[in-house]
């Protein structure tokens, strides 16, 4: 599998304009709203921040892939988001994403 093949032009958000975690995740996933990959996009999304709150999914050097297993796909799909000025955590414990 290679990323190339999945992630499209029109799925890549270089100038996110989220200020917070849940802006940036409606943010990203507003790009797959239509998708054909998607069989229910409120399922999906409902899956994505469900697997966000069990734990962050920043990874350190202002990256964060939040992500799920759904049922609510036919195939994988992904999306790219990108923030100049990064964005602001809810929990002091969490790493600064951009």
């Amino acid at each position: 599998m290679r990323i190339a093949d999945y992630l499209k032009e029109e799925r890549i958000l270089l100038s996110m304009e989220a200020t917070n975690k849940k802006e940036a995740i409606d943010e990203v996933l507003h790009l797959l709203k239509g998708a054909r990959e998607i069989v229910d996009f409120d399922v999906f999304c409902r899956d994505v921040f469900r697997r966000e709150s069990l734990n962050t999914t920043a990874i350190g050097s202002n990256i964060a892939i939040p992500h799920a297993r759904s049922d609510a796909t036919k195939e994988f799909v992904i999306v790219f988001g990108r923030s100049v000025t990064g964005r602001s955590e809810e929990h002091t414990s969490e790493l600064q994403s951009h």
